[in-house]
């Protein structure tokens, strides 16, 4: 090739060189994405996470409520939660996000004011301190303050009021809400929740222990000789070596249960639980005793092949309530909060491990049904193609729902659960008994509470068999009377509302309007007032909507001492009293004319109807002048200012208001609340001119 055909190419490449070499020698490189957008490392130079010994966590506005979390060798332990065992990958990757905080320059807090517009002042904002080593002073303590946006949050270095916006919000790593519901961080958080990890290939026995009744279950060796394959042809006359036997496992009833057909599958379900038992918190060991685990009543002893029983013991706060759980002998030697749902997976009801009796009837072939025991005596029957309630036998308005549940109940039961026989379960005082269109009839036995599950004992016609029936069954089956019975009494129209009196200690209010007029009059402690139509709407719908909370059969008007009484007088001349009697052990007793039987109700019942009167004491008239220091009176409000009416509206006749009726009251509260103190009935002396009492 000529060298005149070749020169072109050279002289190019020589450009691109020195291009090239031009580039390196004056371009800078590209700074780091950190680096263009002005991001400052917020971590001390040489902190690692291996050199972190210890780290705290709380919020400004409780320093007092701190999560602690130590280094245990290769292990955390949760300081603040009774040395809990800590989740090593959770607080492990909670460090790498605090080490690796890179923080942008937003603003400079150089005033209490400013800090606070971030919530990074001590007190608002949520501090994170890392210690390494056995040191005083945290190496590293950061404050996270408000949310810039969903995605960033604002924060500090402790020593530096400069503020800078992160990315990583471990104010919400932590567990504190940016809503504000959760304030302060959990120190269950960090807990390592996998409390068990047992194979259930192991495991060769299982002996459990409820409060009402005991098994053990046993697993038994099935050994399956299997013939030796000869192919024909081959092998013919020689010693074909055997077979390995196949083995297999069963799973039988050692001892105890309700009857001898263990449910398998249940068994083998149950097994593999152990593997990965999980809890959610730790109990205070100073509620030992109250969690029963002083002597437990819950137990589990899991026997495995060549190595020792592994024993956990249970335990609730209250029947129903809360569970809790322990393994014996581990350390650190602590109570664990488990749901009820996982409690009851390892505490097997009854139901699942057998098949218990079940009570069946027909309802079209009931006729009555009745229920009797020390707190309750109901009977219905089938009358008219329908359901009545017979007993009690009162003129109130009946709750459907609840008689239409009672029905539904003693047509088709299932047992959750039974008792051991011979338990001491206490008695069996509730009795329900159906009758059938042939004369026929059976029983069902209620007896207490289950000490086991959230239920109660059962015997079914006369047998010995102790079953368990849920909550929700037994409460269809044993409903308070109360609740066969709609308890909103007062129910008159509102809109035929002409006169309303109420009196009390220190209060007396009167109110009243023409028939087919909108316009109310009133008085309170005697001075006219202008009644708001809101308030005075408020009040008359409290009577209407008042529930009371119970009532007593066989008990008249009469019998109740008033304390205290009301009075509602509708257009067409007719009244509704409401007497109620002093407060026995927080209970009213109240009569209201015209039913059946005395009512009771709670304080905070009557809390509506009070609040709805003293609405009432802001409309009354200023108090009367006094003199100066010259002697000369100073000039009243007129009613233009105050909005009240300084003369009785012609309309308003005290004497066409019922005697003086008064409610009970909360327990006094000081003049600035300006809370209604109600008094017991005035004397026929202290009525308003014209007024008698009835």
């Amino acid at each position: 090739m000529k060298i005149k055909t070749i020169l072109p190419f050279i002289v190019i490449l020589a450009i691109l060189v020195g291009l090239v070499l031009w580039q390196k020698v004056n371009v800078k490189p590209v700074a780091p994405i950190a680096t263009q957008i002005g991001l400052e490392t917020l971590v001390p130079e040489g902190l690692l996470k291996d050199n972190i010994k210890k780290v705290e966590m709380y919020a400004g506005e409780s320093p007092d409520t701190k999560v602690v979390l130590e280094r245990d060798g290769d292990a955390w332990r949760i300081t603040s939660l009774y040395n809990a065992p800590g989740n090593k990958e959770t607080i492990d990757g909670f460090l790498d996000k605090l080490l690796g905080l890179k923080g942008e320059p937003r603003a400079k807090g150089d005033t209490e004011e400013r800090l606070a517009s971030f919530a990074l002042t001590d007190k608002e904002a949520f501090h994170i301190c890392a210690y390494a080593s056995d040191a005083e002073t945290p190496a590293m303590n950061v404050l996270f303050g408000k949310s810039a946006d969903f995605r960033t949050v604002f924060l500090r270095k402790a020593d530096d009021t400069r503020v800078y916006v992160e990315s990583t919000n471990l104010r919400r790593e932590a567990g504190v809400s940016d809503s504000g519901e959760e304030t302060t961080p959990k120190p269950e958080k960090w807990l390592q929740t996998k409390m068990l990890e047992l194979p259930d290939t192991g495991i060769t026995k299982l002996a459990v222990k409820y409060p009402d009744k005991e098994l053990v279950l046993t697993r038994e060796e099935e050994v399956k000789e299997t013939e030796p394959a000869v192919v024909e042809g081959e092998n013919e006359g020689e010693g074909v070596p055997k077979p390995e036997p196949e083995v297999t496992y069963k799973w039988v009833l050692s001892s105890g249960g309700f009857n001898n057909e263990i449910k398998e599958s249940e068994v083998k379900t149950l097994l593999t639980r152990f593997a990965n038992l999980t809890v959610t918190n730790v109990a205070d060991p100073a509620r030992k005793a109250e969690l029963g685990f002083e002597d437990p009543k819950f137990s589990i002893t899991l026997s495995r092949e060549n190595e020792g029983d592994v024993v956990l013991v249970g335990g609730c706060d209250k029947p129903g309530g809360d569970t809790f759980i322990k393994q014996v002998g581990a350390e650190p030697d602590l109570i664990y909060q488990i749901s009820k749902y996982n409690f009851e997976q390892i505490f097997l009801q009854g139901s699942k491990l057998f098949t218990l009796p079940e009570w069946t009837e027909n309802k079209e072939k009931l006729r009555t049904i009745s229920v009797s025991g020390p707190q309750r005596n109901i009977k219905l029957a089938w009358e008219e193609n329908a359901w009545k309630l017979v007993e009690p036998a009162l003129s109130l308005e009946v709750q459907k729902t609840a008689v239409d549940n009672l029905v539904s109940a003693v047509t088709s039961l299932k047992p959750v659960d039974y008792a051991d026989a011979g338990r001491e379960l206490g008695a069996f005082d509730t009795i329900v008994t159906v009758t059938r269109e042939d004369g026929t009839s059976r029983t069902l036995s209620v007896g207490q509470p289950s000490l086991s599950i959230d239920g109660r004992y059962a015997k079914m016609d006369g047998g010995d068999a102790a079953l368990v029936l849920s909550r929700a069954d037994a409460e269809k089956l044993t409903p308070p009377v109360r609740d066969l019975f709609v308890l909103s009494v007062l129910d008159f129209d509102v809109q035929k509302v002409k006169q309303v009196h109420v009196t009390g200690a220190g209060a007396e209010l009167m109110l009243s309007r023409e028939a087919g007029s909108s316009q109310w009059n009133g008085t309170y402690n005697g001075a006219v007032i202008a009644p708001e139509p809101v308030k005075v709407d408020d009040l008359i719908n409290a009577f209407n909507e008042f529930q009371m909370d119970d009532f007593l059969i066989g008990r008249s008007f009469e019998s109740v001492t008033a304390a205290s009484k009301a009075v509602v007088a509708l257009e067409d001349g007719s009244e509704s009293v409401i007497a109620v009697g002093p407060e026995v052990d927080g209970k009213y007793e109240i009569a209201i004319t015209g039913m059946p039987c005395v009512f009771t109700a709670d304080l905070a019942d009557l809390t509506g109807i009070i609040s709805q009167v003293s609405a009432f004491e802001a409309m009354t008239p200023p108090p009367a002048p006094t003199p100066d220091a010259s002697g000369t009176e100073a000039p009243a409000s007129s009613s233009e200012t105050t909005g009240v009416l300084t003369t009785a509206p012609p309309e308003f006749t005290p004497s066409e208001v019922p005697a003086a009726i008064t409610l009970p009251v909360e327990p006094a509260a000081p003049a600035a609340e300006s809370a209604v103190v109600l008094p017991p009935s005035a004397p026929e002396a202290d009525l308003p001119a014209g007024a008698t009492a009835q």
